[in-house]
């Protein structure tokens, strides 16, 4: 909760009682500020006042680190919010020449290879994802890609396109919202039209949280 000063009065004077429930406050506020902005976790703190700040390591290994501020005054379950940090990242080529291509004509959708990112922590996240995609010859269907939650797809959160005998770059951003720990996110992709053949290179999605917790 948003901390609210007093105007203390010297003793005798009772107007400013000193009990243990403001003292206990006043320490888990200087607790926090003692650690300051700078304290590195793996996990979120288990008692957070409002106003604290923490760097979340969500990889190490790419030196991925953001930082959350608590606001208990948000009307979100996930009180954790997103200041700064790169993204998580994941793509699966190196480039366009010497990329492995995914072929389907289904109008399900079907798993890409090569992309997958797990959300370490509950809350929502900014999506960021692309491919290039052709489809076959004299061909109207369009290729369509989305983030895939735990391998189902949407088309709320869908990018479009596709054009017969040239290649099409979609890119295109979403929030997902309300996602569990450790979901692991995927692209997955399908035909407008089944039957119809669809081919996709170069497969990249990029995930910073929005708030978590």
């Amino acid at each position: 909760m948003a901390f609210t000063p007093k105007s203390w009065a010297d003793s005798p004077s009772t107007s400013t009682p000193i009990s243990a429930a403001a003292l206990e406050d006043l320490e888990s506020r200087l607790a926090a500020y003692a650690e300051g902005p700078t304290t590195v976790v793996s996990s979120l703190p288990g008692s957070p006042v409002d106003g604290q700040e923490v760097y979340y390591l969500a990889d190490g290994t790419n030196g991925v680190m953001w930082h959350l501020k608590y606001r208990a005054g948000s009307s979100s379950s996930y009180k954790w919010e997103f200041v700064g940090g790169s993204a998580l990242k994941s793509k699966s080529d190196a480039g366009f020449a010497t990329g492995s291509a995914d072929t389907f004509s289904a109008n399900t959708y079907t798993p890409l290879t090569g992309v997958s990112i797990t959300a370490p922590l509950a809350g929502d996240y900014e999506t960021d994802f692309g491919c290039v995609v052709t489809v076959g010859a004299g061909q109207t269907n369009q290729v369509i890609v989305t983030p895939g939650i735990s391998g189902a797809g949407s088309d709320a959160n869908a990018a479009w396109g596709g054009e017969s005998g040239n290649w099409v770059s979609l890119i295109a951003d979403t929030i997902l919202t309300g996602l569990a720990a450790s979901t692991v996110l995927t692209l997955v992709a399908r035909s407008s039209a089944s039957g119809q053949g669809c081919t996709v290179r170069n497969r990249w999605m990029s995930v910073r949280p929005v708030r978590v917790g």
